[in-house]
């Protein structure tokens, strides 16, 4: 749960040879999936499909982050203003 709230300060050899590999697996699998689709010419297909699958996902994500963090901020100020 706190993964990316720990990211904030500044990173440790371990953790920067972590994230380089995950960036790195990451990257690898998604460059032969793009090689694969346009090798097979379905390019076009597969990134509508992305596109339509991930596009809601992402949003819906984003739109409940922004709401979580306005409801907190909104407590914290009430918070402050009855003491």
């Amino acid at each position: 749960m706190r993964f990316w709230r720990n990211l904030d300060s500044p990173l440790n050899t371990r953790q920067k040879i972590g994230l380089a590999l995950l960036a790195l697996f990451v990257g690898g699998f998604l460059a032969a999936l793009v090689m694969a689709t346009v090798q097979a010419g379905v390019a076009w297909k597969v990134g509508l499909a992305m596109v339509a699958i991930w596009g809601p996902i992402f949003a819906a994500i984003a739109w409940g982050t922004r709401r979580a963090l306005r409801k907190a901020l909104e407590a914290k100020s009430r918070k402050r203003s009855h003491h």
